[in-house]
């Protein structure tokens, strides 16, 4: 059978035959061939916070055995790690360690155009503005 002719996903992606969109072995672990530097840390941290290590990046970070409360422990990790604050919302959305890491380059690329303009346009201090009345 075509895998993308399996039937409809359930709600964590998998389907009736137990295969993903983008996994036609059914492992989990089947898709990206590449992975960034982001996702390969949010790897390691998904598989120490679970304690598995065998996390790949298509594979669902609550199929694995997650639940908000690792997921807060997660998302504090990644706010250590990166600098970037993702909020919660973000991993429900997307629960797999490849849409993380998206949502995480996505969140460093923002941090860094800020930073820049930023840096390109000071903005006047109100307490500095107010003293010099």
């Amino acid at each position: 059978m075509n895998p993308d002719q399996a039937g409809p996903a359930a709600v964590d992606g998998t389907r009736p035959d137990g295969t993903r969109p983008d996994d036609t072995d059914g492992t989990g672990s089947g898709g990206a061939a590449e992975t960034s530097s982001h996702e390969e840390t949010i790897l390691r941290l998904v598989g120490e916070l679970l304690e598995r290590d065998d996390v790949g990046p298509d594979d669902d970070f609550f199929v694995l055995g997650g639940n908000s409360l690792l997921a807060a422990r997660l998302l504090w990790s990644v706010y250590d790690t990166f600098g970037v604050e993702v909020p919660v919302r973000v991993l429900f959305d997307e629960p797999t360690v490849s849409g993380l890491a998206r949502a995480v380059e996505e969140l460093v690329r923002a941090d860094v155009a800020q930073a820049g303009t930023a840096d390109a346009e000071p903005q006047a201090d109100p307490a500095e503005e107010a003293y010099q009345r």
